[in-house]
């Protein structure tokens, strides 16, 4: 019965895996097709936790200051204050 078990975990396991890998692969064509991207962050998952901690921090501080970029340009385009 118990190695019944432990088969259908490793089944289910490399099924995960494959799902995983799956969807790596597909973040990773969209990352690579897009012009605009940065292509550092394709094989990201591979890295060390430092690294991919931060490459976080350094993503959010560049969104930060995009989106603030943005309502700022929103601003003055619509004319309200900011």
């Amino acid at each position: 019965m118990s190695v019944a078990a432990i088969v259908i975990t490793g089944v289910v396991l490399l099924q995960g895996y494959r799902d995983t890998a799956a969807i790596h692969a597909k973040l990773d064509e969209i990352i690579v097709s897009l012009n605009e991207t940065r292509n550092d962050v394709v094989g990201l998952e591979h890295a060390e936790p430092e690294e991919i901690r931060d490459k976080l921090v350094e993503l959010e501080a560049e969104a930060s200051r995009t989106i603030g970029a943005a309502r700022r340009e929103l601003s003055k385009a619509t004319g309200e204050r900011s």
